[in-house]
C-alpha cells in the first residue's frame, strides 16, 4: 500500500513537472515573438518618421507646381519641381509639366534673370544648387548665374563648388577682357592706318 502511494506520488510529481516545463516553454516562445514584433515596430516607426517628412514636403511642392502650371505660370511650376527633386533626386519629371494647361489661361511672361536670381537667393542652398546646376547645363555661358552660384557656395562653405566656379568665372572674365582688348586693338589699328594713308596722300599732293 505504501509502495503504491509512493509510485502514485512520483507519477503525479512527474506529470506536474512536465506541465510546468510546457508552460515555461510556451511562455518563452510568446515573449520571444512579442519582443521581435516590438523591435520591428520600433524600427519601422524610426525609419518612417524622416521619410514621412520628406514625402510631405515633396507632395506640397508638387501640388504647388501643378497649381502654377494650371495657372499658366510654367516658370514657377519648373522651380517648384526642381525643389521637389532636390529633396528626392530619383523623382521623375512629370509629363504634365511639359503640357499646356487644360483650361485656357493667360500665359505668364518668361521669368527675367533678375527675378530668377532673387528667387534662388531665397531658397536653401541644397535647392539652389540643384536649380543652378540645371540652368547652367542649359546655359553654361550665363556669367550672372555662375557668379551667383559662386557667392552661394562661398557662404555655404562648399569648397568644391567654390573652386570649380571661381576658375570658370575667372576664365570667362579673362575671355571677355581679351575680346574687348582685341576689338580695341583692331579699332586703334584702323585709325592708325587711316591716319598714315592721309599723311601719305598729303605728302604726295605737296610734291
Amino acid at each position: 500500500m505504501l509502495v503504491k502511494r509512493i509510485v502514485d506520488f512520483c507519477h503525479s510529481f512527474l506529470f506536474t513537472l512536465h506541465r510546468a516545463r510546457l508552460v515555461v516553454v510556451w511562455a518563452g516562445l510568446v515573449l520571444l515573438v512579442a519582443a521581435n514584433l516590438f523591435a520591428s515596430s520600433v524600427d519601422t516607426v524610426g525609419q518612417a518618421r524622416p521619410r514621412s517628412g520628406i514625402d510631405i514636403r515633396v507632395t506640397e511642392l508638387m501640388i504647388q507646381a501643378s497649381q502654377a502650371r494650371d495657372a499658366g505660370d510654367m516658370n514657377s511650376a519648373e522651380l517648384f519641381w526642381l525643389q521637389a527633386r532636390a529633396h528626392r533626386p530619383s523623382l521623375p519629371r512629370p509629363v504634365w509639366l511639359d503640357q499646356s494647361p487644360a483650361k485656357e489661361t493667360v500665359a505668364q511672361p518668361a521669368i527675367s534673370i533678375d527675378e530668377l536670381t532673387e528667387r534662388i537667393q531665397k531658397m536653401s542652398y541644397a535647392d539652389a544648387k540643384i536649380l543652378l546646376n540645371d540652368r547652367l547645363e542649359k546655359d553654361p555661358a550665363n556669367l550672372k548665374l555662375r557668379q551667383l552660384f559662386l557667392e552661394l557656395s562661398e557662404k555655404a562653405a562648399d569648397h568644391s563648388e567654390v573652386s570649380r566656379h571661381s576658375s570658370l568665372v575667372t576664365v570667362d572674365s579673362r575671355t571677355s577682357r581679351n575680346i574687348v582688348m582685341s576689338i580695341l586693338s583692331v579699332l586703334i589699328g584702323i585709325v592708325l592706318l587711316w591716319q598714315i594713308a592721309r599723311l601719305v596722300r598729303d605728302l604726295n599732293n605737296q610734291f
